[in-house]
């Protein structure tokens, strides 16, 4: 499904039904079963990759988790984050986001504390203390699996149930229903369990607000509920695609008057066009606000010098493209070229290079990449670099739909996006004339030779 015709759907199907803010242990289920259901509607819209997946270790990840409890600080800012959201900058990784932080409130004196799954190898300067959330990730999917097993609550069963009937009597194709029950049941009580759990940690170390990146995973939901059960203010960093049509971030409604506490109280956006967006619902409710913050890491990247270091660890590949009459940036949201991408490259000039950069979520490279070694075709490079530096050394950015296309804007490099949910996530853009939206190899080809 598009993204344009699942907000189409939400907004109808939340206007023609009776929306309750149930909970669950607390923690509202509606936005679970509104991210969960459309979720998995649009990923079978979607080929399918090899994700990375972490290795599981029960004991490794509870000594890890003990001994974070050591390194917090009580009254710091909090940030929940991941790994993949982090950058390398000379050879070190670092999160975007919380060196963005800890320079916006350095006057704090004490840095933020950044929660994150699993054991990390990204650094943290000075005082920053990372406690690892993972065995919270995996006692919570225990217990929900454990709970599932024994007694589904019946009511959530319900409710996910007459959503599927609306679907399904609204022309949608909603194939092996009762494997979307016995999912999205599982979710809520996984978020629910979750959110249990975090409530412990932050009652404990009491932070003095709270962030997070990409909220609308499950652990985001179980931390937004947690914070919000607590009065912690927590906010949403922008990360990724926004706009009236992404299911996470368009068309939410107060519930009996207010807003579910699976969703953040702030949201901090990257562009005008988002913030207008947000705004246009956040203000119907007193208890949701967005804030115009722009790209807070690209801001300190910037500002603190790590661009000018960055552009020096990368000087070499600059080089390297300097004899080519174009250069262009393919971002991936898969681990595979389309058959679209891989005819723009095949049936384009020699000249012409090609920087793959592959998505942090999945397997390091396309295997159709490395079994066609072609001379004016990289990836290592482009895939590890940060991505502003990237951007600003090419002349065109090709995507199916990833937010690289703001990174292209703000180094002012246009972009193609070829699938019909690129042209819905970017529709004000594409009007705007500084995106473009081609369906075909030749097209992208031909919009490509034809801007100077």
């Amino acid at each position: 499904m598009d993204p344009k015709e699942i907000s189409s759907l939400i907004s109808a199907l939340e206007t023609a039904r009776s929306v309750e803010n149930k909970r669950l242990l607390g923690v509202c289920v509606w936005p679970v079963i509104r991210n969960s259901i459309f979720s998995i509607l649009e990923e079978r819209t979607m080929q399918t990759s090899s994700r990375r997946r972490a290795e599981v270790r029960p004991f490794g990840s509870f000594l890890l988790f003990l001994s974070s409890l050591f390194k917090f600080r009580r009254g710091a800012r909090l940030l929940l984050t991941d790994a993949k959201f982090s950058e390398d900058i000379n050879g070190a990784l670092h999160y975007k986001e919380y060196e963005a932080l800890s320079d916006l409130f350095a006057a704090d004196n004490v840095r933020p504390m950044v929660a994150v799954f699993g054991e990390s190898k990204v650094k943290v300067r000075g005082q920053g203390a990372v406690i690892s959330f993972e065995f919270i990730k995996m006692l919570a999917s225990f217990l929900a699996k454990l709970i599932s097993w024994i007694h589904s609550p019946k009511s959530v069963d319900k409710d996910i149930k007459s959503v599927l009937d609306y679907l399904i009597s609204s022309g949608v194709e909603v194939e092996s229903r009762a494997e979307i029950v016995r999912k999205v049941t599982s979710n809520i009580i996984f978020v629910s369990i979750c959110s249990m759990l975090i409530s412990v940690f932050l009652r404990i170390s009491k932070p003095k607000k709270a962030y997070v990146v990409c909220y609308y995973s499950l652990v985001g939901m179980a931390f937004c509920a947690a914070c919000r059960n607590l009065n912690i203010v927590v906010v949403d960093i922008q990360h990724g695609v926004s706009g009236k049509y992404h299911r996470a971030y368009s068309h939410w409604n107060a519930i009996d008057g207010k807003l579910p506490n699976t969703l953040p109280s702030e949201y901090w956006v990257w562009s005008k066009k988002d913030y207008e967006q947000l705004s246009a619902w956040c203000n119907s409710s007193s208890q949701a606000r967005a804030l115009l913050k722009g790209n807070i890491w690209r801001d300190f990247f910037v500002r603190s010098g790590q661009a000018l270091l960055a552009q020096q660890q990368w000087s070499f590949f600059s080089s390297a493209l300097e004899g080519y009459d174009k250069r262009i940036v393919i971002t991936l949201q898969e681990n595979c070229l389309s058959p679209l991408l891989k005819s723009v490259i095949l049936n384009s000039p020699n000249s012409w290079a090609f920087l793959i950069r592959v998505h942090p979520s999945f397997i390091s490279s396309s295997s159709w990449l490395s079994e066609n070694e072609l001379p004016n075709v990289y990836y290592r490079e482009s895939s590890n670099m940060p991505i502003s530096i990237l951007m600003g050394m090419v002349d065109f950015n090709i995507t199916m739909w990833s937010a690289s296309v703001y990174d292209a804007i703000i180094e002012g490099v246009p972009s193609i996006v070829t699938t019909l949910k690129g042209r819905d996530y970017f529709e004000d853009f594409i009007k705007d004339g500084i995106v473009f939206f081609e369906f075909s190899y030749s097209e992208v080809i031909r919009v490509i030779s034809e801007c100077k």
